[in-house]
């Protein structure tokens, strides 16, 4: 029938031009994306004022001609733009009086929305004369530099002498983190937990150790001292891990292939396809040298690669630090069609800078949803060019870099917010804890060291989880020092723990700990990003942690500066956060004193904390009470 169907009632007239946008790019076919389209509102097939028909020209939609259309596509909107239309055109806020010979402007009825003409009665002719003065309207204009309105990243390569450093950026290259999961030496290694200090900026880069790795017939479980970053579709290489049927660690056997990560079940755990029987896990992780166990990140879930760079300072070697902003593309767009959904394409080079919304200026446009189309192979599309696919490719970077913690749910009531996340959020971590009873028995009967002991509640008692912690214990078995190695999630001050998950000999009794100091995250501030719904994007916000529930190792309460339009105490659900995610942006900055002076325009702000900003920092103040 070529009818779209509305959720609400709409207010378009029968020839008004108009644009359809979709929320993943894909518009039903007989659509071209960014194109102007002419709504048809009456005639063949329109019943109620929740029904429209497109039409390709202005002829078209007055003769009820509309386009063929299906129901394929994303989520729709439709939209009207002023900045579409002159003066005079259907739907342009400007119009012509015929019979006064005198142009007007359409403004809305409701008070609360309209105050020109209440301004002009309240002057009247004392204060205006007989006439107003000669009126005009000023559209706002973006004064930016062009590459101000790119998302770029900020590449540095260290002067420090050591190693071999990173060569500086070529146009073309693709990214991938370095496969450095190891230390070149014993000696490095002992720096990561152990004695010695690091003498080169090379040394630690990527430390990507293996605390575990067990195997139930169908898939690997691997287990890392330190959280993975990794997502699903990430391919990693296992490397060194020896097991019941891999004594020496050899390549290519037991746990140590390339795999694709099929599973995430908490920030230091994966899951990988093996369909053969590895053996048991018996690495001796407490050999701190290059044979330790440990995995690389062979490649991203994404393509990105880098369509420009620029130099801001030059590299030179023991001398200066080279620096410089690269702008990131991603050749990630797949065709939905057989048989070419293994193809993959870059975003369109064309789309590189957002279209100014003139009707309504954005300093930060949302990321942009790239779309490969199906009906020309290779030709990807953007569902609004207002939208900017350098963002969207930082998106992606972050989440398969897996910077922040992935959501699943967000309820709210107010400007109270409930963040569930789908893994281990590491807020409130453990930071150090004090021997309540060193136990006995740890090890194998002489002094030394042991890594990767867990830190676990007591019985029924709610602390935090995952924290993990170097322990050294003299010939008796007796644990004399705790050192944390990773600090999980949700402690307390206060939190009893047992130390468990490593080698124990006869007498041993278990240790027992408490939590004396955490990194305490209440107060500081996060950024929501990638919650996709339209009606939901004001979700996508800084907010600031309010609360870290003793043992909820994946909710955090958060508090917006505003109240959110849209939001459910249910929760928003998985489908409209299923790319969304959240990470720290750093400690939140609390105001002592602030002085404004209105006719200077200038605001004095006194924080309690030490600010760190420096010249044309943006801030937003947050909490003042407006009454």
């Amino acid at each position: 029938s070529n009818v779209i169907t509305f959720t609400s009632a709409h207010n378009f007239l029968n020839g008004e031009s108009i644009r359809i946008l979709s929320d993943d790019g894909h518009l039903p076919d007989g659509l071209t994306p960014n194109t102007l389209y002419f709504a048809i509102t009456e005639g063949t097939g329109i019943t109620t004022n929740t029904n429209i028909k497109v039409a390709k020209t202005l002829t078209d939609a007055q003769n009820n001609n509309p386009v063929t259309i299906n129901e394929k596509g994303g989520v729709l909107k439709i939209s009207s733009r002023v900045s579409d239309k002159v003066a005079g055109d259907l739907g342009h806020p400007v119009q012509y009086d015929s019979t006064n010979s005198q142009w007007y402007i359409n403004v809305s009825s409701a008070s609360t929305e309209n105050n020109i003409y209440s301004t002009i009665v309240g002057l009247g002719s004392t204060g205006l004369g007989a006439a107003t003065p000669r009126t005009f309207v000023n559209r706002k204009s973006d004064r930016r530099n062009a590459n101000d309105t790119l998302y770029r990243a900020r590449y540095v390569i260290p002067s420090s002498a050591g190693g071999a450093v990173a060569r500086p950026p070529t146009d073309g290259f693709i990214l991938q983190e370095s496969n450095t999961g190891i230390g070149a030496t014993d000696a490095e290694v002992q720096t990561y937990f152990g004695s010695g200090s690091i003498t080169n900026v090379n040394q630690q880069r990527n430390f990507r150790f293996i605390a575990d790795a067990t195997w139930d017939g169908t898939n690997a479980l691997i287990t890392t001292e330190l959280p993975h970053n990794l997502t699903d579709g990430a391919s990693v290489e296992l490397v060194n891990i020896k097991s019941g049927n891999n004594t020496t660690g050899t390549a290519n056997t037991g746990f140590n292939r390339t795999y694709d990560v099929i599973g995430i079940s908490s920030a230091k755990q994966f899951i990988v396809g093996l369909a053969t029987d590895p053996g048991t896990f018996s690495s001796d992780t407490s050999s701190r040298n290059t044979s330790l166990p440990y995995y690389k990140k062979k490649r991203y879930n994404n393509t990105f690669y880098v369509y420009n760079h620029s130099e801001v300072v030059p590299y030179i070697s023991g001398e200066q630090d080279g620096i410089y902003y690269v702008t990131l593309l991603n050749s990630s767009n797949s065709p939905t069609i057989t048989p070419f959904t293994g193809e993959k394409f870059s975003q369109p080079v064309k789309e590189l800078f957002p279209q100014t919304n003139r009707d309504n200026p954005v300093g930060d446009p949302k990321a942009a949803k790239c779309f490969a189309s199906p009906s020309l192979i290779g030709d990807v599309v953007v569902n609004d060019v207002r939208d900017s696919i350098t963002k969207e490719t930082v998106d992606k970077y972050f989440r398969d870099s897996d910077v922040g913690v992935g959501i699943t749910n967000i309820a709210s009531t107010g400007t109270a917010h409930t963040i569930t996340s789908v893994i281990d959020h590491g807020l409130n971590r453990v930071t150090s804890v004090s021997i309540v009873s060193g136990g006995a028995g740890y090890g194998s009967g002489s002094a030394g060291d042991l890594y990767n002991a867990r830190l676990v509640s007591i019985g029924s008692s709610t602390t935090g989880k995952h924290a993990t912690a170097k322990i050294t214990f003299d010939s008796g078995g007796t644990i004399t020092e705790v050192k944390i190695m990773d600090g999980g999630s949700a402690y307390g001050i206060g939190n009893t723990l047992a130390v468990v998950g490593v080698e124990t000999t006869s007498g041993y009794s278990q240790a027992v700990v408490q939590v004396s100091n955490i990194y305490n995250n209440v107060g500081d501030s996060i950024r929501v990003l990638g919650i996709s719904s339209e009606s939901l994007q004001n979700y996508n916000d800084l907010y600031r942690i309010t609360g870290v529930e003793i043992g909820e190792p994946t909710t955090v309460t958060v508090a917006s500066a505003t109240t959110i339009t849209g939001i459910s105490t249910a929760g928003i659900g998985f489908t409209d956060t299923q790319n969304a995610y959240f990470y720290l942006t750093g400690e939140a900055l609390r105001i002592s004193a602030l002085d404004y002076t209105s006719s200077g325009g200038i605001a004095t702000v006194t924080t309690s904390n030490r600010h760190g900003l420096k010249v044309n920092s943006k801030v937003r103040l947050t909490g003042a009470d407006q009454a």
